[in-house]
């Protein structure tokens, strides 16, 4: 079933008086409105996946602190330095600005 609004539009804008630019406006409103409600659904979808991956971090985080406590892994801080300053010259310095 589908509704064509826009001749329910132009029958309630014209019962209520409004015309020339106050009816574009009102349409615009509406789009506007129309629009940030499925903006809202994408993003608390997004918000759901973003809470998931990072429920997924912590699980890593904490298994991989239990296995330094407990002597299974170890921790080469140069290494990360290396790593971390590696990463950092490769990151071209136009596409972040903040570097």
């Amino acid at each position: 079933m589908t509704v064509e609004l826009v001749p329910i539009i132009r029958m309630l804008l014209e019962r209520l008086g409004v015309e020339g630019v106050s009816a574009v406006t009102v349409l615009v409103l509406l789009g506007v409105w129309i629009y940030s409600r499925r903006a809202a659904r994408i993003g608390s979808a997004a918000v759901g996946t973003a809470g998931r991956a990072g429920g997924t971090a912590r699980a890593v985080a904490l298994v991989l602190l239990v296995l330094l406590l407990a002597g299974l892994i170890s921790v080469d801080l140069e290494r990360g330095r290396q790593l971390v300053k590696g990463g950092l010259r490769a990151i071209p310095a136009e596409g972040f600005p903040w570097f």
